[in-house]
């Protein structure tokens, strides 16, 4: 496409983008050219440490105690802390807990 400035009898400096979306289109070629590495995301903290997190909201919304905690660990996993979880069982812990009424895990 011809520059702007050349009816001015000006020298073209620049090119001018056929639309509006071509310069955002080129910059982003531009920042994923396939020979440069992709920086990684910060991670503030991992999925373990959220999960735990949901959890602890979770029982202090319901008014789950430690030993309640425990003993459905133990019910469910056979095991008396959360620690002791794969991923997979934690999350499995926490829509448990999430699922069910207040009233139902107090009396478990």
């Amino acid at each position: 496409m011809r520059s702007v400035l050349t009816g001015f009898g000006l020298e073209k400096t620049t090119e001018v983008p056929v639309s509006k979306y071509d310069a955002v289109i080129q910059s982003m070629r531009d920042y994923a050219k396939p020979n440069q590495p992709i920086p990684p995301a910060p991670q503030s903290q991992t999925d373990r440490e959220l999960l735990m997190r949901e959890i602890d909201s979770l029982c202090k919304r319901k008014n789950i105690t430690p030993e309640v905690g425990a003993g459905i660990l133990n019910d469910l996993y056979g095991v008396k802390a959360r620690s002791q979880l794969s991923d997979e069982q934690l999350v499995g812990f926490r829509d448990y807990l999430a699922m069910r009424p207040s009233e139902v895990i107090k009396n478990a």
